[in-house]
Protein backbone atom coordinates (compact mmCIF):
# COMPACT_ATOMS: atom_id res chain seq x y z
CA UNK A 1 0.00 0.00 0.00
CA UNK A 2 1.61 3.28 -0.97
CA UNK A 3 0.14 7.11 -0.64
CA UNK A 4 1.39 10.12 -2.34
CA UNK A 5 4.09 12.23 -0.54
CA UNK A 6 2.00 15.01 -0.19
CA UNK A 7 -0.37 13.15 2.02
CA UNK A 8 -0.53 14.10 5.34
CA UNK A 9 1.04 12.14 8.34
CA UNK A 10 -1.98 10.52 9.82
CA UNK A 11 -2.74 8.89 6.09
CA UNK A 12 1.11 8.53 5.89
CA UNK A 13 1.12 6.19 9.49
CA UNK A 14 -2.45 4.53 8.34
CA UNK A 15 -0.55 2.54 5.25
CA UNK A 16 3.02 1.83 7.19
CA UNK A 17 0.67 0.11 9.63
CA UNK A 18 -1.24 -1.45 6.84
CA UNK A 19 1.93 -2.73 5.30
CA UNK A 20 3.27 -3.74 8.32
CA UNK A 21 0.15 -6.07 9.15
CA UNK A 22 0.73 -7.48 6.02
CA UNK A 23 4.06 -7.99 6.61
CA UNK A 24 4.84 -6.24 3.38
CA UNK A 25 8.11 -3.73 4.88
CA UNK A 26 10.86 -5.61 4.10
CA UNK A 27 9.44 -7.67 1.50
CA UNK A 28 7.81 -5.60 -1.23
CA UNK A 29 7.96 -2.40 0.30
CA UNK A 30 11.52 -0.65 1.08
CA UNK A 31 11.99 2.69 2.81
CA UNK A 32 14.74 4.32 1.44
CA UNK A 33 16.33 7.92 2.51
CA UNK A 34 15.11 10.79 0.34
CA UNK A 35 17.12 11.49 -2.49
CA UNK A 36 17.00 15.48 -1.69
CA UNK A 37 20.40 16.99 -0.79
CA UNK A 38 18.73 19.96 0.28
CA UNK A 39 15.67 19.61 2.25
CA UNK A 40 14.84 23.06 2.97
CA UNK A 41 11.62 24.57 0.66
CA UNK A 42 13.05 25.53 -2.49
CA UNK A 43 11.37 29.43 -1.77
CA UNK A 44 14.02 29.85 0.91
CA UNK A 45 16.80 29.57 -1.99
CA UNK A 46 14.58 32.04 -4.23
CA UNK A 47 13.98 34.14 -1.96
CA UNK A 48 17.67 34.88 -0.47
CA UNK A 49 18.17 35.38 -4.51
CA UNK A 50 16.34 37.75 -5.25
CA UNK A 51 17.48 39.48 -1.45
CA UNK A 52 20.93 39.30 -3.34
CA UNK A 53 19.62 40.42 -6.64
CA UNK A 54 17.87 43.59 -4.90
CA UNK A 55 21.26 44.33 -2.99
CA UNK A 56 23.22 44.89 -6.12
CA UNK A 57 25.20 41.29 -5.10
CA UNK A 58 24.29 39.44 -8.42
CA UNK A 59 26.41 40.74 -11.32
CA UNK A 60 25.25 37.74 -13.50
CA UNK A 61 22.42 35.78 -13.22
CA UNK A 62 22.42 32.47 -15.24
CA UNK A 63 18.88 30.92 -15.66
CA UNK A 64 18.78 27.03 -16.98
CA UNK A 65 15.54 25.50 -18.31
CA UNK A 66 13.85 27.47 -15.75
CA UNK A 67 11.29 30.39 -16.21
CA UNK A 68 11.00 32.55 -13.04
CA UNK A 69 9.79 35.46 -14.56
CA UNK A 70 6.76 33.72 -14.91
CA UNK A 71 5.87 31.07 -12.32
CA UNK A 72 8.44 32.50 -9.25
CA UNK A 73 5.77 33.04 -6.25
CA UNK A 74 4.55 36.92 -6.78
CA UNK A 75 5.03 38.24 -3.72
CA UNK A 76 8.72 37.85 -4.37
CA UNK A 77 8.76 39.92 -7.37
CA UNK A 78 10.95 38.04 -8.99
CA UNK A 79 10.87 40.73 -12.06
CA UNK A 80 11.60 43.36 -10.01
CA UNK A 81 14.95 42.31 -8.93
CA UNK A 82 15.87 40.47 -12.59
CA UNK A 83 16.40 44.42 -13.83
CA UNK A 84 18.73 44.84 -10.80
CA UNK A 85 21.17 42.40 -12.40
CA UNK A 86 23.49 44.07 -15.13
CA UNK A 87 23.93 40.19 -16.84
CA UNK A 88 21.65 37.49 -17.50
CA UNK A 89 22.17 34.86 -19.44
CA UNK A 90 19.07 32.37 -20.10
CA UNK A 91 19.35 28.87 -21.66
CA UNK A 92 15.98 27.14 -22.90
CA UNK A 93 14.45 25.62 -25.48
CA UNK A 94 11.64 27.88 -25.77
CA UNK A 95 11.87 32.20 -25.67
CA UNK A 96 9.61 33.13 -22.72
CA UNK A 97 9.08 35.66 -20.11
CA UNK A 98 12.33 35.01 -18.15
CA UNK A 99 13.88 35.35 -22.08
CA UNK A 100 12.44 39.26 -22.44
CA UNK A 101 14.63 40.15 -19.20
CA UNK A 102 17.60 38.45 -20.60
CA UNK A 103 20.48 39.99 -22.47
CA UNK A 104 21.27 36.40 -24.20
CA UNK A 105 18.83 33.32 -24.91
CA UNK A 106 20.77 30.34 -26.08
CA UNK A 107 19.06 27.08 -27.13
CA UNK A 108 19.09 24.44 -24.98
CA UNK A 109 19.07 20.60 -26.57
CA UNK A 110 15.96 18.58 -25.83
CA UNK A 111 16.22 16.15 -23.38
CA UNK A 112 15.37 13.21 -25.81
CA UNK A 113 19.17 14.88 -27.78
CA UNK A 114 21.10 14.96 -24.50
CA UNK A 115 23.57 12.63 -22.64
CA UNK A 116 23.19 13.15 -18.85
CA UNK A 117 22.98 11.53 -15.42
CA UNK A 118 20.44 11.51 -13.18
CA UNK A 119 19.67 9.52 -9.52
CA UNK A 120 17.01 7.39 -9.10
CA UNK A 121 14.31 7.41 -5.49
CA UNK A 122 16.54 4.39 -4.25
CA UNK A 123 19.54 6.63 -4.56
CA UNK A 124 21.23 4.80 -7.48
CA UNK A 125 22.82 6.91 -9.42
CA UNK A 126 23.10 6.36 -13.58
CA UNK A 127 23.21 7.39 -17.02
CA UNK A 128 21.19 8.99 -19.51
CA UNK A 129 21.59 8.19 -22.80
CA UNK A 130 20.13 10.27 -25.91
CA UNK A 131 17.06 8.70 -27.60
CA UNK A 132 17.99 10.88 -30.88
CA UNK A 133 20.65 12.23 -32.57
CA UNK A 134 20.81 16.33 -32.05
CA UNK A 135 18.28 17.83 -34.76
CA UNK A 136 19.58 21.76 -34.16
CA UNK A 137 23.25 23.34 -32.88
CA UNK A 138 22.50 23.68 -29.33
CA UNK A 139 23.92 22.64 -26.01
CA UNK A 140 22.34 20.28 -23.02
CA UNK A 141 22.62 22.40 -19.71
CA UNK A 142 25.38 19.71 -18.46
CA UNK A 143 27.33 20.90 -22.28
CA UNK A 144 26.55 24.44 -21.13
CA UNK A 145 28.04 24.01 -17.65
CA UNK A 146 31.17 22.94 -18.50
CA UNK A 147 31.49 26.07 -21.26
CA UNK A 148 30.50 27.94 -18.30
CA UNK A 149 33.66 26.99 -16.34
CA UNK A 150 35.84 27.31 -18.83
CA UNK A 151 36.79 23.57 -19.70
CA UNK A 152 34.01 22.99 -22.65
CA UNK A 153 33.14 19.39 -23.09
CA UNK A 154 30.62 17.15 -25.18
CA UNK A 155 27.77 15.48 -22.99
CA UNK A 156 29.13 12.10 -23.44
CA UNK A 157 32.83 12.77 -22.06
Amino acid sequence: IITGEHSCPAVHALCHAANAELKATGATVVYTAPVEVVTEPQTTALRALVEDMNAGRVRMLTVIGGNPAYNAPADLNFIEAMRKVPLIIRQGMYEDETSEYSQWHLPMSHPFEAWGDLRAFDGTASIVQPLIAPIYSTKSPLEFLTELNGSPRAGYE
